[in-house]
């Protein structure tokens, strides 16, 4: 999944959180899904993160051997 995904993901979950037209029953259970989404998201921007700074050292002339590895470069 890359970023664009989860923003559509993020994008209908808001959506589905916000419907009016939900039981109580199914307004809870969208937001308990609501939150193990927005954990999942937030840790996959924390990994892009990293790996978009990773490049920015790199592109500035740092060694990074290891990082290289871990996003696939040789």
């Amino acid at each position: 999944m890359n970023l664009l995904e989860l923003q559509d993901i993020l994008g209908n979950t808001i959506l589905e959180v916000t419907d009016k037209n939900k039981s109580d029953e199914e307004h809870k259970i969208s937001l308990t899904n609501a939150e193990y989404i927005a954990k999942i998201a937030k840790q996959m921007i924390n990994n892009a993160d990293i790996v978009l700074r990773s490049e920015k050292l790199m592109q500035e002339g740092y060694e990074m051997q290891n990082t290289r590895e871990m996003i696939g470069e040789k």
